[in-house]
């Protein structure tokens, strides 16, 4: 989304930035074909396994994603308490990473994105982990997370980077 607000002439620029803002959940129409777009693009250049951060967020987007783009594999939760992720937010400073948007975040997640959890955890798809050890071990679960997908698709090994994307 932070890519697309930032592409010249996009028609979504400033929904998306008004979200990001208030700290609240972009329309799926908005949303969904962004995503599309860029998936479809990126899978024409040979890439078949995508990581979407940070959604689903609501039952909306994730039935909508399902229905018009692709069945939802798995979905990771970052498990962390409100404390260390507040303490590692707020240095980032990006314009949506004030104290008060970082709480409504935490809001919309325990009311709206737990939903989404909750149905995939009841499909048997979701996978946790334990975020608030130091960077490196995190990386370390996610890329066991996602080279174990990876393996059980195809057989393959995923190129991994500890860089932060945006």
């Amino acid at each position: 989304m932070r890519q697309e607000m930032k592409r010249e002439g996009s028609e979504y620029a400033s929904i998306i930035e008004q979200n990001m803002r208030a700290g609240t959940v972009a329309p799926k129409e908005v949303t969904i074909p962004i995503l599309k777009s860029h998936m479809l693009a990126e899978s024409r250049q040979g890439t078949d396994l995508f990581v979407l951060d940070g959604f689903p967020r609501n039952l909306d987007q994730a039935q909508f994603f399902e229905d018009t783009v692709a069945p939802i594999q798995f979905v990771i939760v970052l498990e962390c308490p409100d404390a260390i992720l507040i303490d590692r937010l707020l240095p980032r400073e990006r314009f949506d990473d004030s104290l008060e948007n970082i709480h409504r975040r935490l809001h919309t997640f325990r009311q709206t994105t737990s939903k989404v959890l909750h149905l995939f955890h009841g499909r048997g798809k979701v996978k946790t982990v334990k975020a608030d050890d130091d960077v490196e071990s995190i990386h370390q679960q996610l890329v066991e997370i996602l080279q174990s997908r990876q393996r059980e698709s195809q057989g393959g090994e995923i190129a991994t980077t500890n860089e932060q994307v945006e």
